[in-house]
């Protein structure tokens, strides 16, 4: 408590006086300019809620997509459209949590002797999960975080089906532009594939075949964003992701031998999406 004497001159004795409401006042003022940084100086644009020590942040996208998830003895395409849904938090300007998931599907083409059996052309569902956490390791303004990942993918269409757990590590970062009113938006990040197999199928059976040996990923992102209100922003970014897969073990498929053969499976995305609320 910080206090002052003076003399008051008309009655003729000291006066102390108590600045408990100035030292009050003070630390209030502390608050507001800590949280005033963490929506303004946490990222070029201020997509996010923000309190004392924690902003966070909400994310719906749309995108097109082509999937190629083959070779020339078993290969299937598939393009189509799919949802984004995400949310994200940031603790004290450096500590991140994040998880997104994304449901789409399309049309699929299927050719290859492997792929005979099946129907040449099909619709197709997907899903995609993944969770993040991980530490800013550069700037508030131009943040960077390294990530580790976890996730899943799932990709079925009519006869066959291919699932993929990974683990993994990124880094998301963001560049400002536009006196902070927009964001260059960039990551990488590699994956180990953990559990991953193959499924055949029709009316009377379905059978699973694991994939051989070891199996990873690489996937990247570039794009921008422009906060178009107070607390949200709009953006666009393409999406590129590569897995490489060994050959699957062989599976008894309604009496024959059956084995998806190694791959270098990629897709591309298209995004656009609001950020924040």
């Amino acid at each position: 408590i910080l206090d002052s004497t003076f003399r008051d001159s008309k009655k003729g004795r000291n006066v102390r006086i108590k600045f408990t409401k100035w030292r009050n006042t003070m630390q209030k003022v502390k608050k507001i300019t800590l949280s005033l940084v963490l929506v303004t100086g946490f990222s070029g644009v201020a997509s996010a809620y923000c309190t004392t020590n924690v902003c966070n942040s909400g994310l719906v996208a749309i995108g097109g997509n082509f999937n190629s998830l083959g070779g020339s003895a078993a290969n299937m395409n598939a393009y189509g459209g799919y949802l984004r849904l995400g949310y994200e938090s940031v603790f004290v300007r450096r500590y991140y949590v994040g998880t997104d998931g994304v449901i789409g599907g399309g049309v699929s083409n299927a050719s290859g002797g492997v792929l005979a059996a099946f129907k040449k052309s099909s619709p197709f569902v997907n899903f995609e999960w993944n969770l993040r956490a991980g530490l800013n390791v550069f700037t508030d303004n131009a943040p960077l975080f390294i990530n580790a990942l976890v996730g899943v993918e799932k990709f079925m269409r009519s006869g066959v089906e291919r699932t993929l757990y990974y683990v993994g590590a990124e880094a998301r970062g963001q560049i400002p532009f536009n006196a902070g009113k927009g964001n260059v938006l960039y990551g990488a990040g590699y994956s180990f594939v953990i559990g991953d197999s193959y499924t055949f199928k029709d009316a009377a059976s379905s059978v699973n075949a694991p994939i051989s040996g070891f199996n990873y990923g690489i996937q990247a992102h570039l794009g921008v964003e422009h906060l178009i209100g107070e607390r949200i922003s709009f953006f666009s970014k393409i999406i590129g992701k590569y897995y490489a897969l060994n050959s699957s073990k062989n599976a008894n498929f309604n009496g024959a031998d059956i084995s998806y053969p190694a791959t270098n499976s990629y897709n591309i995305m298209l995004e656009i999406g609001i950020n924040g609320f």
